[in-house]
Protein backbone atom coordinates (compact mmCIF):
# COMPACT_ATOMS: atom_id res chain seq x y z
CA UNK A 1 0.00 0.00 0.00
CA UNK A 2 1.44 3.43 -0.77
CA UNK A 3 1.58 6.36 1.94
CA UNK A 4 0.47 9.72 0.77
CA UNK A 5 2.34 12.60 1.78
CA UNK A 6 1.45 15.91 2.13
CA UNK A 7 3.88 18.65 1.53
CA UNK A 8 2.93 22.18 4.12
CA UNK A 9 2.92 24.94 2.00
CA UNK A 10 4.33 27.87 3.13
CA UNK A 11 2.50 31.30 2.41
CA UNK A 12 4.58 34.51 1.90
CA UNK A 13 4.16 38.31 1.19
CA UNK A 14 4.35 38.11 -2.27
CA UNK A 15 1.50 34.89 -2.40
CA UNK A 16 -1.06 37.78 -1.73
CA UNK A 17 -0.41 39.54 -4.81
CA UNK A 18 -1.69 36.85 -7.13
CA UNK A 19 -5.12 36.30 -5.00
CA UNK A 20 -7.94 37.71 -6.10
CA UNK A 21 -9.69 40.73 -5.20
CA UNK A 22 -13.59 39.13 -4.16
CA UNK A 23 -14.07 40.87 -1.09
CA UNK A 24 -12.52 38.30 1.36
CA UNK A 25 -10.25 39.08 3.85
CA UNK A 26 -6.76 37.19 3.71
CA UNK A 27 -4.47 37.10 6.03
CA UNK A 28 -0.75 34.99 6.23
CA UNK A 29 -0.09 34.07 9.62
CA UNK A 30 3.42 31.89 10.11
CA UNK A 31 3.14 30.27 6.72
CA UNK A 32 -0.63 29.77 6.66
CA UNK A 33 -3.28 31.14 5.00
CA UNK A 34 -6.69 32.34 6.43
CA UNK A 35 -9.32 33.29 4.50
CA UNK A 36 -12.61 35.64 6.10
CA UNK A 37 -15.42 36.93 3.94
CA UNK A 38 -16.26 40.47 4.02
CA UNK A 39 -19.12 41.11 7.15
CA UNK A 40 -22.82 42.03 5.59
CA UNK A 41 -24.00 45.00 6.05
CA UNK A 42 -26.61 44.15 8.27
CA UNK A 43 -23.35 43.99 10.61
CA UNK A 44 -22.41 47.52 10.02
CA UNK A 45 -26.11 48.48 11.10
CA UNK A 46 -25.95 46.39 14.63
CA UNK A 47 -22.82 47.42 15.58
CA UNK A 48 -23.99 50.88 15.32
CA UNK A 49 -27.33 50.46 17.13
CA UNK A 50 -25.48 48.64 19.97
CA UNK A 51 -22.49 51.74 19.86
CA UNK A 52 -25.68 54.35 19.91
CA UNK A 53 -26.79 51.95 22.98
CA UNK A 54 -23.86 52.04 25.04
CA UNK A 55 -23.02 55.81 24.30
CA UNK A 56 -26.87 57.09 25.44
CA UNK A 57 -26.15 54.29 28.25
CA UNK A 58 -22.99 56.23 29.24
Amino acid sequence: MASITTEKVYWTIADLEGLPDNRNRYEIIDGDLFVTRAPHLDHQDIAGNIYAELRTWS
